[in-house]
């Protein structure tokens, strides 16, 4: 009797705990995901980056090879992309577009960066995935740099 009293303690427990755990992990919005790579990028924090892009892209380039691309990105200009924020979402199934506006930022004299200040924030698609652990960008974007 006291063996199945113990035993039935650590079912319940066990199921608790595993109840109080799953109302914790937060799978993110495609716009959470673009937004925090944005942020991420921004701050240099290449590795998150990464971690967000989806299987089939990482399967295809590895870490090095992604650095140098967002290397490129910033080297390849004059100037360089300002991600501003989230437009719109639309979800279909396990794939998902996100509407994001940027602006482009140019050096002047090599010191200190001015906006366009005469030309709208641009527009552009990105495209996610929902993979098992969540949304995951299909390709990278110059244009998602936070501030």
């Amino acid at each position: 009797m006291r063996k199945r009293i113990i035993v039935s303690l650590i079912v319940i427990i066990a199921s608790i705990t595993a109840m109080m755990f799953a109302g914790c992990i937060n799978i993110s919005s495609p716009s959470e995901v673009v937004e925090t790579f944005a942020s991420w990028h921004g701050a240099e924090n290449l590795k998150g980056c990464y971690s967000l892009m989806s299987t089939e892209y990482r399967n295809s380039t590895d870490l090095e090879s992604f650095r140098e691309r967002i290397k490129q990105c910033e080297e390849r200009f004059h100037y360089h992309y300002e991600f501003l924020e989230v437009k719109s979402e639309k979800i279909d199934g396990d794939f998902a577009s996100v509407v994001i506006a940027y602006k482009r930022v140019e050096p002047i004299f090599g010191i200190r960066y001015i906006e366009h200040w005469f030309e709208d924030p641009k527009t552009k698609t990105v495209n996610l995935v929902k993979e098992e652990d969540g949304w995951r960008l299909t390709g990278l974007h110059c244009e998602l740099k936070g501030k």
